[in-house]
Formats: structure tokens, C-alpha cells, sequence
């Protein structure tokens, strides 16, 4: 038994990239079963917007933020930073107005999350 075990191990010893591949595609789809199993069952999947099949639904979602976007690209001037300053400012006091993090920080009216009323279509 023991001049087995030592065989095994030689072989082993040898092919450790062989090996080490092996177990990370066996570990990957593990992980990734679990969580599509996850996905499926927590009712995740009915919320995706991004599956086929609802794309009338995507069109239909709104955006509420009305807050100016900063351009990435152009000019660097005192112009520019004094605009940055600006909605960094005002972002920064929307924030300090929600308060410490709590139990009705996450709830639908702080986040401004609108629930649409959005008929999802039958896979």
C-alpha cells in the first residue's frame, strides 16, 4: 500500500499544472452551479431586466435622477473645476441629508426607487 501511495504521488508530483487546472474547473463550476441554482431560486431571475424577452420592459424604465452628469473629456480649466465643485457639492449635501446608515436608509422613498408597474412577460 505504501509503494502505491508513493506511485500516486510521483504522478501527481509531475503533473501538478495538469492537476492545479483540473481542480480550478472544478471549483469554477461549482461556484458557478451554486449560484445559478441561488439565482433561480431566490426569485433573482425575474427581476433581471437584462434577459431576453424584455425589452418593451427596458424601454419603459424611467430615470428619475435629474442631477448634471460631469464630462470626463475636454478642457481642464478653472471654469471646469468650479462645475465639478459644484455637483460634487451639491451630491455631498443629498448625501449628509440622508444621515447615518440605518434601517430606513435602504428603504424604497430614501432610495428613490419607484416600483414600475411593469407587466413581465412569460419566459
Amino acid at each position: 500500500m505504501k509503494q502505491f501511495l508513493h506511485k500516486v504521488y510521483v504522478y501527481i508530483n509531475h503533473r501538478k499544472p495538469l492537476f492545479a487546472l483540473a481542480a480550478a474547473l472544478c471549483i469554477t463550476l461549482v461556484l458557478t452551479t451554486i449560484s445559478m441554482i441561488l439565482y433561480r431560486v431566490q426569485g433573482v431571475a425575474m427581476l433581471d431586466f437584462s434577459r431576453p424577452g424584455y425589452e418593451k420592459a427596458r424601454g419603459q424604465v424611467e430615470k428619475i435622477s435629474t442631477k448634471p452628469n460631469f464630462s470626463s473629456t475636454g478642457s481642464m480649466d478653472a471654469t471646469t473645476v468650479d462645475e465639478f465643485k459644484a455637483i460634487y457639492d451639491s451630491s455631498l449635501k443629498d448625501l449628509k441629508a440622508l444621515g447615518h446608515y440605518d434601517s430606513d436608509s435602504l428603504n424604497d422613498e430614501q432610495l428613490r426607487v419607484a416600483a414600475p408597474d411593469i407587466a413581465a412577460p412569460n419566459p
